[in-house]
């Protein structure tokens, strides 16, 4: 892991000590500066599967604690069955539930991370490595969770529908229950914001996309409810 300062300069480099391989995928720091990563963890007796692995790192990058969740088995067995919602029909070692997750800090001093699977399933984690866990269901199941994005007291979720480009945005609370919901209607079918969503800001409900402009150069989209 690389540290920068806010100027950009590289500050200090930690190396995440496990004792063992594991592929990290995502990290988010705790206030009190610890870290929490997700990733997938090669299975000993089947090394063509991987387990989900999260676990709570010191700031000098000494794993403190392995954090299990719920569904760490069922999403283990979804891989190993191939199952085309976890599985990309070209690389049947992916695992794409935890590949594609979301994980932030939150002002509870919480970490949150969200599968990639539909409903979204969201797991709240304290920094002694409690765990609460709710979910989070679009209302139809092909639309998968992108991105997730937090501010304050709110969780933003962007659920997607690969095959046609629709979008919606769920706004929640840091339980779960939804407090509206957003549509991206697009113009003639297709988006107008686009899938990168960047940033969520609760005091003025502004939603940041990223986008690519007609010179190739790279823009900023900003969206409010009307």
């Amino acid at each position: 892991m690389f540290v920068y300062a806010p100027d950009g300069k590289l500050n200090s480099e930690i190396k995440l000590q496990t004792g063992f391989f594991f592929a990290p995928q995502r990290i988010a720091v705790f206030p009190s500066g610890g870290l929490f990563v997700s990733g997938l963890e090669p299975d000993k007796d089947s090394p063509d599967t991987s387990w989900p692995f999260q676990g709570i790192f010191s700031s000098d990058g000494t794993l403190l604690k392995e954090v299990n969740f719920a569904d760490d088995e069922d999403i283990y067995d979804l891989a190993a069955s191939g199952d085309k919602r976890v599985v990309l029909p070209n690389n049947p070692n992916s695992n794409l539930a935890v590949a594609g997750e979301s994980l932030e800090a939150a002002a509870d001093g919480n970490i949150y991370l969200m599968r990639r699977i539909s409903p979204a399933i969201l797991y709240a984690v304290a920094p002694g490595g409690s765990v609460r866990g709710f979910t989070v269901d679009p209302g139809d199941e092909d639309f998968l969770p992108s991105h997730m994005h937090i501010s304050g007291n709110r969780i933003t979720i962007l659920f997607r529908k690969e095959l046609t480009g629709q979008q919606i945005l769920k706004v929640v609370d840091l339980k779960g229950h939804v407090q509206v919901t957003y549509e991206d209607r697009g113009v003639n079918g297709v988006s107008e914001l686009g899938p990168a969503f960047a940033c969520y800001n609760a005091n003025t409900e502004t939603f940041t996309f990223l986008t690519t402009l007609e010179d190739g150069k790279l823009g900023i989209k900003t969206a409010q409810p009307q």
